[in-house]
């Protein structure tokens, strides 16, 4: 399986790691943002679980509205995003089958923020590029999790014979 947040390349076979306080389930933009979040916070010890072989960004844009910019400042990766990021001055939602104008918003800049299109590539790139090594790991399958009686701590299965010990899970 291949490590990614800074680099490095994982061991296959199985293994038991314990200490893991939270495992992250799906490296999507909400997997990412959430382990970086932490990572912010000073919680080091988090995985992220992903079953593709790389990063995958389902759908071309997003548009991201004011409070999403400001949760992407708070993560420290929105300056980086806003220089390939389209600022959108002006919106108007139009019907398909008629072409008529549903409903147009002018001045968004001017009004409580920003509201611009960027790459959801981007926005998972610039998440994960901030992310501590080997916090990222690639081709994870996960067959299942069960609550472990001694501890109450979720574990995790892999299909390569992992098993996963942490204190919370989280599914984005």
């Amino acid at each position: 399986m291949e490590v990614r947040g800074g680099g490095g390349a994982g061991s296959g076979g199985a293994e038991h790691e314990h200490n893991r306080d939270i495992i992250i389930v799906g490296g999507g933009i909400c997997g990412l943002a959430t382990a970086l979040a932490f990572h912010r916070k000073g919680i080091e010890k988090v995985v992220v679980l992903e079953k593709s072989e790389k990063l995958r960004a389902i759908g071309a844009g997003i548009i991201t509205q004011a409070n999403g910019w400001r949760a992407l400042d708070q993560l420290g990766v929105a300056a980086k995003l806003r220089q390939t990021a389209v600022p959108l001055p002006n919106i108007s939602i139009i019907f398909s089958s008629s072409g008529k104008i549903m409903y147009a918003f002018d001045n968004l800049l001017g009004r409580d923020g920003e509201m611009r299109c960027l790459k959801r590539a981007d926005l998972m790139q610039a998440l994960a590029d901030d992310l501590p090594p080997n916090t990222v790991r690639f081709g994870c399958t996960v067959l299942g999790i069960k609550v472990d009686p001694s501890t109450s701590y979720p574990t995790v299965h892999l299909d390569d014979g992992t098993v996963l010990h942490a204190k919370v899970n989280f599914y984005p």
